[in-house]
């Protein structure tokens, strides 16, 4: 979900992943670690939103695409 800084409060298990067209994009670390061997693409689609996030007056919403990365053998 999207929301505009200061509005979602983070928690002391929230990681900041990086920036997306200069916004914050922040994940939970238990979650970050076990996408830890994945390739991951935040998109933008048309579709129903999440209510409370900045795309639903849009009508648009974020899709995750992801793919397990190959990890080389020894």
């Amino acid at each position: 979900m999207c929301f505009q800084v200061g509005e979602f409060r983070l928690g002391s298990v929230d990681e900041k992943v990086g920036e997306i067209a200069g916004c914050e994009f922040w994940m939970d670390r238990e979650q970050l670690r076990r996408w830890a061997h994945t390739s991951w693409t935040v998109d933008v689609v048309s579709g129903r939103g999440a209510s409370f996030s900045l795309e639903a007056p849009l009508n648009v919403r974020f899709l995750i695409r992801s793919a397990l990365c190959e990890i080389p053998s020894s």
